[in-house]
């Protein structure tokens, strides 16, 4: 199989988009920070992704499907959300970038994504928008990064939102 990788700082190009870097944050973004830059907070589970060719056959990108049991800012209550990240395979051609979010199906997530131009919705803060929940075999406690409890992270953004909307009633 030919697989293309596309290092960091390998600028893309998004239908006309700007080019901008792909690569790593500098440095551990916040869940206050990444509530502030989604437009939708989604806690689902993954399950489909479909990767295609770009316009010009220039580009791979994955339209990933992730059906939503709640969520935490925006979006439409009942409704898949339906993101679209750089890279994946079409045939024998891959292409692969570091820094961007990468999905399984079947795993549980919480995504926080904002809209594109063209109506597309994608991942912000790089990998660090894509936050996997674990479920402890034993106990079934469903966890986040470093072991924080699902209903404290949920919180945490439900709190993160609301802050951003100070004119809104509580």
């Amino acid at each position: 199989m030919k697989i293309l990788f596309c290092l960091l700082l390998v600028p893309l190009l998004l239908h006309g988009q700007e080019k901008r870097p792909l690569g790593p944050r500098s440095r551990a973004l916040s869940t206050k920070e990444l509530t502030g830059m989604a437009e939708v907070v989604a806690l689902g589970t993954v399950s489909g992704m479909k990767s295609e060719w770009n316009a010009d056959r220039t580009r791979i990108f994955t339209r990933v499907r992730i059906d939503v049991r709640e969520f935490l800012k925006g979006g439409t209550a009942g409704q898949p959300l339906v993101l679209l990240t750089a890279g994946g395979e079409v045939g024998d051609v891959g292409e692969i970038y570091s820094g961007v979010a990468h999905f399984r199906h079947g795993e549980e997530v919480v995504v926080f994504a904002k809209g594109k131009p063209g109506g597309d919705r994608e991942v912000v803060g790089g990998a660090q928008g894509r936050v996997p929940v674990e479920t402890d075999a034993v106990t079934g406690e469903k966890t986040v990064r470093g072991g924080v409890q699902i209903d404290e992270f949920r919180s945490d953004v439900k709190s993160a939102a609301q802050a951003a909307r100070p004119g809104e009633k509580k």
